[in-house]
């Protein structure tokens, strides 16, 4: 199943992103993936360095900030455009899309430049279908 989430002119406090996250029930055993992520700067960028993290996804010892991508452009662009080829999928912890909030961090510390808009594609997989397709690999 595929999400998409949009954002026009966000207006990105405490880099929390407000999308308007429709209501949706997950259930145990789930996983996601960003299969996709375009973000619109209303300036160009000389490069980014970006995180995208979730309270969607568990919290572990090897995922303490929850984060769902990493990206990094640097094409002095005004957009910044992912389809990783290789998904990392995380197990679902909040059973609520609604519920859960979506972060975009700079990695260097620097303050997120201003925004136009934000478009975010994700993947929701079972787990037993997860383990069945890697195991035909």
């Amino acid at each position: 199943m595929l999400i998409n989430l949009r954002v026009d002119n966000p207006n990105v406090m405490n880099n929390r992103i407000p999308f308007d996250l429709p209501p949706m029930s997950f259930h145990d055993g789930q996983l996601v993936a960003v299969s996709q992520i375009h973000i619109k700067w209303e300036t160009q960028q000389k490069h980014a360095l970006i995180t995208l993290s979730s309270t969607l996804i568990d919290k572990s010892s090897y995922n303490p900030h929850q984060q769902l991508l990493l990206v990094y452009e640097k094409n002095n662009n005004f957009n910044l455009h992912r389809t990783p080829t290789r998904r990392e999928y995380y197990k679902i912890q909040c059973m609520e899309l609604q519920s859960s909030e979506f972060y975009l961090f700079n990695y260097d510390k620097r303050k997120i430049a201003k925004i136009e808009s934000i478009f975010l594609q994700l993947e929701i997989l079972d787990e037993r279908i997860q383990s069945i397709t890697q195991k035909k690999k």
